[in-house]
């Protein structure tokens, strides 16, 4: 009978080291559950920066292409400007030929009436 109350008691105190067990698992797997959970917010919030972020350069490259599309407009429209001075910069020497060419003829003329 001595030999049965051993083990029992023996049984009892693996049992009882066994429940600690149970509940020092249990304890850590909330703990890394927990764990597990934060992580998977602050992944989430991640991911959500990266997607603002994303639309951000998107929106700035848009804008790039827009400015640069509006540079090489403005930069036709001087050039187209530019071709214009040139022309008229012709048209006034031309002129400016002729009426030498008018004085030089109302001279002669007026000279010999």
């Amino acid at each position: 009978l001595n030999t049965t109350k051993q083990e029992f008691e023996d049984t009892m105190e693996h049992l009882n080291s066994t429940k600690q067990e149970c509940e020092d698992t249990k304890e850590h797997l909330n703990t890394t559950k927990q764990k597990l959970e934060d992580t998977k917010k602050h992944l989430n919030t991640t991911k959500q920066e990266f997607e603002d972020t994303m639309e951000h350069l998107n929106s700035t490259k848009q804008e790039c292409e827009d400015t640069k599309e509006h540079l090489n407009t403005t930069k036709q429209k001087l050039e187209d400007t530019k071709k214009h001075l040139n022309t008229t910069k012709q048209e006034l020497r031309g002129t400016k030929k002729h009426l030498k060419t008018m004085k030089i003829v109302t001279i002669a003329l007026g000279a010999h009436p």
